[in-house]
């Protein structure tokens, strides 16, 4: 059977040309393409043939595709559209971004400052806000899916992809013989204690739990839960508490109450909410720097409506008419004075910014998290089956093959 490379060059529809393979998983590939008739370049998820006629795969895929749509935040990368091909192959078109992971942003074993990590993780808690609005759960939250995009100033808008995937592997993993090998249900390190024991039993709290094991490993630079294998990492999660942020890193003791919400390993000890979250995130970096607690009118929620349309609500700070005051990241947050890049996060609050210099391009880092990567692996842990997968990783497409 001929494999994805002899996709490129095909039109889906007479509508997208694939010009090249960015990566392959489990279940689908990912090609950049570009619209035949001025549509511009895309990025383009399609389903491997074996599951065109598994009606429990494409019901799903089909049902997460359309929920993707809707969900429209600058924050979150955009679905475009979702159809089949003339070979009745699904397909999603999504936003082509030109940047990289951050699992490749954060070189292994260093620690980032808060100042600039702190930003990153306000993006992505604005993106889940949008998400857990509409009653979406990302459920494999990792540095791979969290993306940055540099713009011309130095900047980086930080993107989550890949919204609503993990639900289609979900029902992938019920046909037994007929998946592939290294299905992913999840990724080993990033899923919550709740996932592990029972995939379809959790709520947004789980994305909460996955953010906050991501924050502690930039600023740490270590493993939350560090083990010699998957199956060691996974029971470690169920079992073990990552070391005291003041015993690993003693300059961030200030922020040892965050964490241990954080990464609380009962869902009800954690933050209810991904705006919760930021607003204690955004109070103790403010706390910690020196500055005035932030008034609560500074901060607003964002209510994603039909068709993506977004209202905001709440208390509005003071501003030219028609214009938004975002609060900004104090830089210098519990952490040594360093220049790292700058980084913009889109959202309700209309570029919450490190206030930072850009510093060495980001494309010098290619190396992963930690050495954290998703492997092929199949575990039984306390009962649970849980698979990871390798996708390929580039510096130039919008999401991973799935």
């Amino acid at each position: 059977m001929s494999g994805p490379d002899s996709m490129v060059g095909a039109v889906l529809n007479g509508k997208w040309r694939l010009l090249r393979l960015l990566g392959e998983g489990g279940m689908g590939a990912v090609f950049a393409a570009e619209g035949v008739n001025g549509e511009g370049r895309r990025a383009i998820k399609i389903l491997h043939p074996e599951y065109v006629n598994e009606p429990q795969i494409l019901q799903r895929f089909f049902a997460e595709a359309y929920a993707a749509q809707q969900l429209q935040h600058p924050n979150v990368a955009k679905v475009y559209e979702h159809a089949q091909a003339e070979d009745s192959s699904p397909y999603l078109v999504m936003e082509l971004l030109e940047g990289i992971p951050l699992s490749e942003y954060v070189q292994p074993g260093k620690a980032i400052p808060v100042a600039q990590a702190a930003p990153i993780v306000y993006g992505v808690l604005q993106a889940l806000m949008a998400a857990h609005a509409q009653n979406i759960v990302h459920r494999d939250l990792k540095p791979d899916n969290i993306f940055l995009v540099p713009d011309q100033t130095g900047r980086y808008t930080v993107k989550v992809l890949d919204f609503g995937i993990a639900k289609v592997m979900d029902a992938a993993g019920g046909m037994g013989s007929k998946t592939r090998t290294g299905m992913m249900l999840g990724t080993p390190g990033y899923m919550s204690p709740e996932q592990i024991k029972n995939a379809k039993g959790v709520d947004h709290r789980s994305d909460l739990w996955s953010v906050g094991v991501m924050f502690y490993e930039m600023v740490t630079g270590g493993e939350a839960f560090e083990a010699p294998t998957d199956f060691a990492k996974l029971t470690a999660v169920l079992t073990n508490d990552p070391r005291p942020i003041s015993q690993v890193a003693p300059h961030l003791v200030g922020w040892q109450d965050f964490f241990n919400r954080a990464i609380a390993r009962e869902p009800d000890g954690r933050f209810a909410s991904a705006d919760d979250m930021a607003r204690v995130l955004l109070a103790t970096a403010r706390a910690l720097a020196g500055a005035a607690p932030l008034p609560t009118a500074e901060f607003r929620t964002v209510e994603v409506g039909k068709g993506g349309a977004t209202r905001e609500s709440g208390p509005q700070p003071l501003g030219r008419e028609g214009t938004h005051v975002s609060p900004q990241m104090p830089t210098g947050v519990g952490s040594p004075s360093v220049a790292p890049p700058s980084v913009q996060v889109l959202g309700p609050s209309d570029g919450l910014s490190a206030t930072m210099k850009s510093g060495d391009s980001p494309r010098v880092v290619v190396q992963q998290v930690n050495g954290i990567k998703p492997v092929f692996v199949a575990l039984i842990a306390l009962g649970c089956l849980v698979v990871g997968f390798v996708a390929g990783v580039a510096t130039t497409w919008a999401a991973f093959a799935f």
